[in-house]
């Protein structure tokens, strides 16, 4: 996420319910995060609010990749790119939501991808 208040925003949410939070402006980076280390994270949110589609191309590639395929992650569409949710390949634990979305909710949302944890 590129935006600052976004990332104070996930950041408040996530430190509020137990989470320990790593916010990354370049989705390519946040991915190349789990070449070098396999356990850097246990859930994955991707947002394109500020990144735009590229977001997209990376979320689909994160499902893709065997080091990555089995780590839960949610795409959270920014207001304007609700139409790019048929791009985005899903499964059990890969969804997408989109924007804006209640706090409340996208808790729930990632702890439904995080129950169905692959392997």
């Amino acid at each position: 996420e590129a935006d600052g208040g976004m990332q104070d925003k996930f950041r408040q949410l996530f430190k509020e319910n137990g989470y320990r939070v790593l916010v990354a402006v370049d989705p390519h980076r946040a991915m190349q995060r789990f070449f070098d280390d396999h356990n850097a994270a246990d859930l994955v949110l991707f947002s394109t609010a500020a990144l735009g589609h590229e977001v997209v191309d990376v979320f689909n590639r994160f499902g893709q990749e065997s080091v990555t395929r089995e780590v839960p992650a949610v795409l959270l569409l920014g207001q304007h790119h609700h139409d790019w949710a048929t791009d985005a390949e899903v499964s059990d634990h890969r969804s997408v939501s989109k924007m804006p979305i209640k706090p409340r909710q996208l808790r729930e949302v990632l702890l439904d991808v995080a129950t169905k944890r692959v392997g």
